[in-house]
């Protein structure tokens, strides 16, 4: 039996030993997070080196506080194993310190899928993982499908090498202070007090300190380029922010400070209610044939980007049509863009319409308008219409026919995630031939999404940065060029007005970032034999937006469109010129005289092009139209 002295001697060495082990968990994951930094750095080397090479090193310097916050709240999640360890004795205490490692490494292996995660999607969307990889994991089988063999490798090989990398540092920090353990018996009271002693420290930790107000992901940011900002912030911090935010879907906490009623008011004085404008089309029921366009953004078409011959096709059609230059899509996925497209319905922050299937069926469809007026219509999209709920958007507006993938089996030829356009566009014109008019048809294109498998003999026209997307562009046009050929030899051809859309934009050479204005342009093109002569050849750069295209066909053919609240006419001469784009992050505007995003989880804004005092009022603006469209989505 231990004497008074040795139990007090061995407590006092139990509390020291407890602080050790703390401060060793904390090295660790400093360790850790300096290395996944490091290999951040190592996988996008290229991207870095058009910035100072100080930038590389002040990357770790200021993600710093970021990681302490994310190892406090690191060491909450083990405190209380750490309780268990610490009230045991003999051999409970050995098998406790097993379930520490065991719960630290299942922390290790969520820190590393998220970076890891983050690792092979930053190429794609070129910015930290978010929670819109819920979106995607909710349709797994799109996930393997978009994945590239590249991807998998990456992804499994950096996780091997984090979690090999994690079980190293555990047996060298670990090891040697837990044998310790095992040899001592203090009272419990000893070693429970460290408890309530390290929980505070912890609570410290993931506060950032005593300042007022607690630390949050700007602490991480302090360079022009955002690729060195995503480097410098804690991916695992970046991540579970993302997630506390937008999990409940509430936008009270971004919008909250914007009066209701206000917004209302202003958001009715945006009505675009105009008796005189000018009519294109030469008749009042042209058929309608929507090609929407997979990430067609405009600065990779030739007629508008800085690369030329990507789109020759494309731009005869603009020469020959009437051309929309400044147009934005509401948001960055297909199924907003849909929604955007055929309800006239804006993109909200962290929402998907057509994921809150009970309001998405609420809303009106141009097709659901046009059927009173004898239209049919049809959808065919060469990929999985699962994906963002989008078939069932379609269903719930009662399309007549609607196809995917599963229609197409007899076509053994295809990419990953869709059937190639050529041969989409070859039977979406067989399905057209087969409609009764007036009709409605359209096409969902799919080659131009990641990850670009396209016909091999397409695959080497472009190489270098954003290769991907401006070689499926090449091929898309091309597509295009015999779809048009095709359809000018059947008898539906001289009735019908084609709807030439994107459903989002995306990166392209000369813009990465995923904010800027740039990103969400896309190409609007009305086309055909429906087209009034002097009409065609046009092109207007009144700015709009995705939601304004149905009020604007309506309207031509004069039919009420006053169930899209959102949809604006854009033939409408005093039509106040403006465009709201979102995303998971935060939400944009373009006008005639700027633009600007503004990041939500940072609390600031991402770029602006406008002065100070126009930027506080255009926000503002935003702001309440951002309320308006959120009150009413609650409403639904």
């Amino acid at each position: 039996m231990l004497s008074k002295d040795e139990v007090i001697s061995n407590s006092r060495s139990a509390a020291a030993l407890s602080f050790a082990i703390y401060l060793r968990f904390v090295l660790f994951w400093i360790l850790l997070f300096t290395a996944q930094r490091f290999l951040f750095n190592l996988h996008y080397l290229s991207r870095f080196r058009s910035e100072q090479f100080s930038e590389y090193f002040r990357a770790y310097y200021h993600g710093f506080r970021l990681d302490m916050a994310m190892i406090g709240y690191l060491t909450l999640g083990i405190l209380p194993f750490y309780l268990l360890w610490a009230m045991t004795k003999d051999r409970w205490k050995l098998i406790f310190n097993r379930v520490m490692l065991v719960a630290l490494l299942l922390l290790v292996l969520f820190s590393t899928l998220i970076h890891c995660g983050e690792l092979v999607a930053y190429d794609e969307w070129n910015h930290k993982l978010t929670t819109r990889v819920f979106t995607h994991l909710g349709n797994p089988d799109e996930v393997f499908r978009t994945a590239t063999w590249g991807n998998y490798f990456y992804f499994f090989s950096y996780a091997l090498i984090q979690f090999i990398f994690a079980l190293l540092l555990t047996k060298l920090i670990f090891g040697p202070v837990f044998r310790a353990s095992e040899r001592l018996n203090p009272r419990v009271i000893w070693s429970a007090l460290t408890f309530f002693v390290l929980v505070p420290i912890s609570l410290l930790l993931a506060r950032g300190g005593w300042q007022q107000i607690p630390i949050n992901i700007n602490a991480a940011m302090f360079s022009s380029s955002p690729i060195v900002n995503d480097m410098s912030t804690n991916s695992t911090y970046y991540f579970l922010h993302s997630l506390n935010s937008y999990s409940k879907e509430d936008l009270e906490k971004y919008l909250g400070g914007v009066e209701v009623s206000k917004s209302a008011i202003y958001f009715m004085s945006l009505e675009n209610k105009c008796d005189t404008f000018d009519y294109f089309l030469d008749t009042i029921r042209p058929n309608l044939v929507f090609v929407v366009l997979e990430s067609w953004v405009a600065g990779a078409i030739s007629h508008s980007g800085e690369v030329k011959g990507t789109t020759p096709n494309f731009d005869q059609m603009i020469s020959e049509g009437l051309y929309f230059s400044r147009m934005y899509a509401t948001a960055g996925t297909s199924e907003i863009g849909n929604a955007s497209i055929f309800s006239g319905y804006p993109g909200l922050p962290q929402v998907s319409l057509t994921l809150h299937q009970d309001k998405s069926r609420k809303i009106p469809a141009l097709n659901q308008t046009l059927k009173d007026y004898g239209y049919t219509s049809s959808y065919l999209f060469g990929g999985d219409l699962k994906y963002g709920n989008i078939g069932a958007y379609f269903l719930d507006h009662n399309f007549d026919k609607i196809k995917d993938e599963s229609n197409f089996s007899h076509i053994t030829k295809r990419g990953k995630l869709n059937i190639y356009d050529t041969d989409l566009l070859e039977a979406f014109i067989k399905e057209v031939d087969q409609k009764k008019a007036p009709f409605i048809s359209v096409v969902f294109t799919g080659s131009t999404h990641s990850p670009w498998d396209i016909p091999k003999e397409w695959q080497d026209f472009y190489s270098g940065e954003e290769a991907g997307i401006m070689n499926t562009i090449h091929y898309a046009d091309h597509a295009l060029g015999l779809f048009i050929q095709k359809a000018k030899e059947r008898p539906w051809y001289n009735n019908t007005l084609f709807v030439f859309v994107a459903d989002h934009g995306r990166t392209y050479p000369g813009n990465s970032l995923h904010h800027a204005s740039s990103f969400f342009r896309i190409p609007l093109l009305f086309w055909g034999p429906a087209l009034k002569e002097e009409f065609r050849g046009q092109e207007i750069d009144r700015i709009g937006s995705q939601t304004d295209i149905v009020t604007t066909i309506l309207s031509q053919m004069q039919i009420s469109s006053e169930a899209y609240s959102f949809s604006r006419n854009l033939m409408c001469p005093n039509l106040e010129q403006f465009a709201i784009y979102t995303s998971s992050l935060g939400y944009g505007k373009i006008t005639p005289e700027g633009d600007f995003f503004y990041n939500m989880l940072l609390g600031q804004f991402s770029s602006t092009s406008f002065e100070s005092i126009d930027l506080e009022k255009e926000h503002q603006k935003a702001q309440m139209y951002l309320r308006t469209v959120w009150e009413r989505f609650k409403a639904l």
